[in-house]
């Protein structure tokens, strides 16, 4: 949580990297890019209390009996009742895919994954916005935020007809009025990407030198840690999900 005071400091330190290829997308066009840390280090702790709702950490970044831990302490309460079981690290170096038969069409695949140390109770779109920055590639991705819905909705629809095969819901009004909304997938989805954004901000883009193409064969690394169309993708859509929520975000 100490990182919460340094996405200002980290993104003013990355910024010259980047900065003349930003000036290249028209999604920014007119946005303070400067400025962009501050903006999200101001909406840090809600971001992160929302995105990690079941870790009581509202003590340890704001002094008990205030307003801030309050609106923290209602921000969690909010997202509570989507408690799920997640994976944690859901990166590209921790999935693996084969053909589920020898007869299995080429797209009739099975999914495994290993490296469960950050699994536990967590948000299911905590995992989704963590796999969509760290480990898809930036053709599936779009600085408008199309190519994304669309993965959205195809992993909502999956979802959908998997509660109500398990028996959580009847049918599929059911999941979109009343159990788990789209449009409750897509807040919560963009809250932790903006949680994305201030941890490789403040802490994943100190630790490493930005020379993504030496690093563009490393297995285990995040994809916006050696890509740079992965990079300038993270970094536009951090914008423009701010842009929309920066106000219901800040507490």
């Amino acid at each position: 949580w100490d990182q919460l005071n340094l996405v200002t400091k980290g993104w003013l330190k990355r910024l010259p990297d980047f900065e003349d290829h930003l000036q290249t997308i028209p999604e920014l066009d007119g946005v303070d890019i400067k400025s962009l840390g501050e903006r999200l280090e101001n909406v840090a702790k809600s971001v992160g209390v929302k995105a990690h709702p079941f870790f009581d950490a509202t003590s340890s970044i704001a002094p008990q009996g205030t307003g801030t831990e309050k609106a923290l302490k209602k921000a969690s309460k909010k997202y509570a009742k989507f408690r799920t079981l997640i994976h944690g690290d859901p990166k590209q170096a921790n999935i693996f895919f084969r053909k589920s038969g020898e007869n299995a069409k080429e797209n009739e695949l099975e999914v495994g994954l290993i490296d469960f140390q950050w699994s536990g109770f967590g948000l299911a779109a905590t995992d989704v916005a963590h796999h969509i920055a760290a480990a898809v590639q930036p053709s599936c991705l779009s600085n408008d935020g199309s190519k994304e819905k669309n993965l959205l909705d195809y992993y909502y629809d999956c979802l959908s007809h998997s509660l109500i095969t398990n028996g959580v819901a009847t049918n599929m009004k059911e999941v979109q009025d009343i159990i788990f909304p789209r449009s409750v997938l897509q807040e919560q989805y963009e809250t932790a990407m903006l949680d994305i954004c201030r941890i490789v901000f403040a802490y994943s883009w100190n630790r490493w030198k930005a020379e993504l193409v030496p690093t563009s064969s490393s297995f285990n690394r995040n994809a916006y840690n050696k890509s740079l169309s992965s990079a300038l993708w993270l970094i536009t859509r951090c914008s423009r999900i701010l842009s929309l929520r920066e106000k219901d975000l800040n507490l």
